[in-house]
């Protein structure tokens, strides 16, 4: 079970587990916004950025980045200029940590023109998610990439409910492997979670050679009404449940 707060934080208090920011990233902006985003980004990512041919793909990428690099700054008191980020083996960016200030851990995700950063001290975070009207077809997509047990659950549902129910499988699992750093050669198929547990949803792995961390515990939950989301995240000692700051990001 999560607790969820739609109400902003101040950045001196990190009483959440999670701080997610969200965004509309086919917002029009102003050139003078643009250009502000824009100095924030280091060498790789401007070489990143100037590679993109497609206006729509530049755009996503320097706001969901700038996005990153100012909650990120907000949480640990620097500019987000002076954010610093390193590769680890898969691959997967970190931030480099400040000292005196608490490691912060993030997962970026977007979706149809939203994009969404989760953050956490308490350890590493995965986040994903996924428009509701996405097209899939869902029996072939469970079929082929969920477990047995799962894909039966989805297939006992009314055909309108039945893609609803495979996103939620889906985002949770692409969550995990984001929160592991595993990369896409890990076998989704092998993550099988439960969701009617009543509380939260709870994950067996099937593949005795996937050793996925221990303390996990997984949110999920709709956001604008059009978008399904599901975190992977460690939660506190003091806090019995996933406490989760989800509120959008204030850019002005």
């Amino acid at each position: 079970m999560i607790k969820l707060n739609t109400t902003a934080i101040e950045s001196e208090n990190h009483s959440s587990d999670v701080v997610i920011r969200y965004m509309n990233i086919a917002h029009k902006f102003s050139n003078d916004r643009i250009r502000l985003w824009q100095s924030w980004l280091d060498e790789h990512e401007q070489q990143r950025l100037a590679r993109m041919s497609k206006p729509y793909l530049q755009q996503q990428y320097l706001v969901s980045h700038a996005m990153v690099r100012s909650v990120l700054a907000d949480m640990s008191d620097q500019l987000p200029q002076h954010v610093q980020f390193e590769a680890l083996q898969q691959g997967k960016p970190m931030m480099v940590p400040v000292k005196g200030q608490p490691m912060l851990h993030f997962s970026l995700a977007h979706s149809h023109g939203l994009a969404a950063v989760a953050v956490s001290q308490n350890g590493p975070v995965g986040l994903d998610i996924e428009h509701l009207k996405r097209k899939v077809s869902s029996l072939a997509v469970a079929k082929r990439f969920f477990s047995k047990k799962e894909y039966l659950d989805i297939t006992s549902h009314t055909q309108e409910k039945q893609q609803y129910r495979l996103l939620q499988y889906w985002t949770l699992k692409e969550a995990l492997v984001k929160a592991e750093g595993w990369g896409i050669s890990v076998g989704i198929d092998c993550l099988e979670f439960d969701l009617d547990t009543g509380t939260r949803p709870l994950l067996t792995v099937l593949d005795s050679r996937i050793v996925p961390r221990e303390r996990w515990e997984f949110g999920q939950f709709n956001l604008l009404d059009e978008y399904l989301l599901a975190i992977a995240a460690y939660p506190s000692p003091q806090n019995p449940s996933l406490v989760i700051d989800c509120a959008p990001w204030s850019w002005l």
